[in-house]
């Protein structure tokens, strides 16, 4: 059984099962991509909760760990004393295959993802008022949700549709975009700004800032932990301490000067990102295996 995200339920339904006085037979492998306190805060009761559960399942020999992070990784050895295999992220092949298009027009800046604050949606507005006032013929990305389930992601959307909606130089999508969709705006955009809430992605990863290195974007982040130990030289990405004005004034300034350095040629697209992540999951499960 594999739990390529698992969620609490999971955990603790697995806990539960496999205490139950019954014969049982197999392994699962949970991949761990954030710690505990990512999910509750770092001294909610419920996070030490998750990883006493965690910890049981890997001492009674039912579940084997690993995670795309090394941070993950290193704070789940830590807590159940085992080694935790890191496997990377999968490389989208679409966006692999066409990242050495030659783009050519105004920049696109975008900002792509789930709708939620912790990914910095409290920004997005001004995201995008900098960007326009930065470069006055930036073309705009940006996706909200089709049905807000907070306020505030009532309010943001409501406040981007009134500023943006009308504005032809701005795309707003309402809802998911298809693995195609997704696909191509990453390949059109040149700016990808991922404005995520630092102390909630200490160890967690972003497939969103992988995909779009992939696609040959620039991404413009704030300090996360596991994109600064991945790619923390990278000329591809663009690191702001946090999400003022100012931080996001000089983020985008530099990122779009980094996107005119790059179409003269004057800065390369990173090589390609990632590691083989078909045999690290066949090492993983065959692994799990053979601990059985």
């Amino acid at each position: 059984m594999v739990f390529h995200t698992p969620e609490v339920r999971d955990i603790l339904v697995l806990w539960v099962l496999t205490a139950l006085p019954v014969a049982r037979r197999g392994r699962a492998v949970m991949m761990m991509r954030r710690g505990a306190d990512i999910m509750f805060g770092r001294y909610d009761w419920r996070a030490r909760l998750i990883e006493r559960c965690v910890c049981g399942l890997v001492r009674r020999g039912v579940t084997h760990l690993v995670s795309d992070s090394y941070a993950a990784s290193r704070t789940w050895s830590a807590i159940s004393g085992m080694p935790v295999p890191v496997i990377p992220l999968p490389v989208r092949p679409g966006l692999a295959q066409a990242r050495k298009v030659r783009r050519e027009g105004p920049p696109t800046v975008s900002l792509i993802g789930l709708f939620r604050e912790e990914k910095g949606i409290d920004h997005y507005e001004a995201v995008l008022r900098i960007a326009r006032e930065t470069d006055p013929s930036t073309r705009l990305f940006c996706q909200v949700a089709e049905t807000p389930l907070t306020l505030a992601e009532r309010r943001v959307t409501e406040a981007i549709t009134r500023a943006y909606g009308g504005d032809p130089g701005t795309t707003i999508h309402v809802g998911h975009l298809s693995s195609e969709e997704y696909d191509r705006v990453l390949l059109s955009s040149d700016v990808v700004v991922l404005p995520y809430d630092p102390a909630l992605y200490t160890s967690g990863t972003s497939g969103l800032l992988f995909d779009a290195l992939t696609a040959g974007a620039v991404v413009l982040s704030t300090k996360i932990m596991w994109g600064m130990e991945e790619f923390g030289t990278s000329a591809s990405i663009v690191w702001i301490p946090g999400r003022s004005d100012d931080d996001l004034r000089a983020g985008l300034r530099e990122a779009l000067d980094r996107v005119g350095a790059r179409r003269n040629g004057r800065i390369g697209i990173d090589p390609k990102v990632g590691g083989n992540f078909t045999s690290g999951w066949c090492d993983a499960i065959d692994q799990a295996q053979q601990e059985l």
